[in-house]
C-alpha cells in the first residue's frame, strides 16, 4: 500500500524540534529520511544555533503541514495516500549558506498529480531569532533600488551577448527525424519565443525580495530559464543570473544587512513589526496554529490551522508601520471571504480578530 513506508534516521517524538541551545558556532543539521514504494524523503532538523527551536518549527508546518504530533512519520502529510490523487513523491534539501547568523537551506521536491512537477525553495533564516530573512531587510529601501540597477546592467549585458549569437546557437538545435521538413518554421518559433523571454529578463517590476542566494562573498540574484524542449539548449545547461560581491553593496545595506553578513555579533536586530514564524493561539477552544510564511513588501502568505486549513491568505500590499491592520486578504479554500487583522502587544504577542462566515472571533497570539 501507499502507506508502508520506514523512517531510517527519526530524532524523538512529536514535534521533530530541536531544543534551544545558545551558541555562536555554525548550525548542526541531521536529517530524518523516509522511504517505499520508489519515493524518497529526506528533510532537514536544525540544532545548536538559539533560534533551533523556531526554525524547525517554521520548516516542518510551511513543508510538511505538520503543526501537531504526527501519527505514523513526519511525512504522513505530504506522501501518497491511497484515493488521493496528488501528493509529493520525493523531498530531499541541501545546505546553501551556514553561518552562527544565518542559515540558507534549499527544500527540493517532486508535486506529482495529472503530472510531476519539480520544485525549490530556497529559505535563509536568522539563526538568532529564527525569521526568514529577504532581500528587503538585508538593503534598505534606497539601496534595494541600487542593487536592482546593478542587475538590470548585468542583464542587459548577458542578453546581448546571447543575442550576439542567437542565429548560431538556433541552427544547431536537433530536430526530431518527423519534424525536419518543418525545421525553419520550428527554429523561427523556438526564436521568437526564447528573444520574447529575454527581453522580459530586464523587469519594470522591483525585484523579487526570495529570489536569491548567497554563497560566502557573493549574493547571487537568478533570471531563470527561457527555453525547454528543444530550444532548453540556448540556456546552456545553466540559467542565467546576475552574481555581485557583497563587499561592493556594503553602502546599500540596511544595519541589519550589515550586521546579518558582515559583522561578529548576536545582537542583529531586524526592523519588522511583525516576524516571519509560527504561532500559536486559542479559537473556539481549539488549539489553532498561525504560519507567517512571508513577511516581504511584495507578497505575505497566511495558514491557520488545527491540522486542516481554516484560511489560506494572499496579500500583494504591504502596509505602513504605523498600522495595526497587518494581513487583510481573501481566502483560497472554499469557505468564501475571511478577513484577519492581528495587533502587536508585547513580547512577540499578538492580539488576533477573525472574521469569517459572518462571525467574528477573537484570538491571543504567541510564539
Amino acid at each position: 500500500g501507499y502507506t508502508r513506508m520506514y523512517i531510517k534516521k527519526a530524532l524523538g517524538i512529536g514535534l521533530l524540534i530541536a531544543a534551544p541551545q545558545l551558541s555562536m558556532a555554525e548550525a548542526e543539521i541531521t536529517s530524518i529520511e523516509a522511504s517505499g514504494n520508489g519515493y524518497e524523503y529526506s528533510f532537514p532538523i536544525v540544532k545548536n544555533v538559539p533560534a533551533s527551536h523556531a526554525i524547525n518549527a517554521y520548516l516542518q508546518l510551511k513543508e510538511l503541514r505538520l503543526s501537531s504530533t504526527y501519527k505514523a512519520s513526519p511525512f504522513e502529510n505530504v506522501w501518497p495516500k491511497e484515493g488521493e490523487p496528488t501528493f509529493i513523491s520525493r523531498l530531499d534539501y541541501s545546505i546553501d549558506y551556514n553561518s552562527s547568523h544565518l542559515l540558507g537551506l534549499n527544500i527540493d521536491s517532486v508535486f506529482t498529480g495529472a503530472w510531476s512537477v519539480q520544485g525549490t525553495r530556497r529559505y535563509y533564516l536568522d539563526a538568532q531569532s529564527g525569521q526568514q530573512v529577504y532581500l528587503n531587510d538585508i538593503f534598505t529601501t534606497k539601496g534595494l533600488k541600487e542593487l536592482e540597477a546593478l542587475s538590470r546592467v548585468d542583464q542587459r549585458r548577458q542578453v546581448a551577448a546571447i543575442s550576439e549569437t542567437l542565429d548560431a546557437m538556433i541552427a544547431a538545435i536537433p530536430i526530431e527525424p518527423q519534424h525536419e521538413h518543418k525545421r525553419a518554421d520550428a527554429l523561427t518559433l523556438i526564436k521568437d519565443q526564447y528573444t520574447a523571454c529575454l527581453s522580459r529578463r530586464i523587469p519594470t517590476a522591483p525585484l523579487q525580495v526570495d529570489n536569491f542566494q548567497l554563497d560566502n562573498d557573493s549574493l547571487i540574484i537568478p533570471f531563470g530559464r527561457c527555453s525547454y524542449g528543444p530550444g532548453a539548449a540556448l540556456d546552456n545547461s545553466e540559467p542565467i543570473y546576475t552574481k555581485l560581491q557583497i563587499a561592493n553593496l556594503t553602502p546599500y545595506m540596511s544595519t541589519y544587512g550589515h550586521c546579518l553578513l558582515l559583522e561578529e555579533s548576536k545582537n542583529c536586530a531586524p526592523s519588522k513589526k511583525f516576524a516571519t514564524g509560527v504561532l500559536y493561539g486559542i479559537l473556539k477552544s481549539k488549539e489553532v496554529t498561525l504560519l507567517v510564511s512571508s513577511q516581504s513588501e511584495y507578497s505575505q502568505t497566511l495558514l491557520i490551522s488545527d491540522d486542516a486549513v481554516i484560511a489560506e491568505f494572499s496579500v500583494r500590499n504591504s502596509l505602513p508601520d504605523n498600522e495595526t491592520e497587518l494581513f487583510i486578504g481573501n481566502t483560497f479554500t472554499p469557505s468564501g471571504k475571511v478577513k484577519l487583522t492581528l495587533t502587536p502587544t508585547n513580547n512577540h504577542n499578538y492580539l488576533g480578530t477573525l472574521e469569517k462566515d459572518g462571525n467574528e472571533y477573537k484570538i491571543s497570539f504567541h510564539p
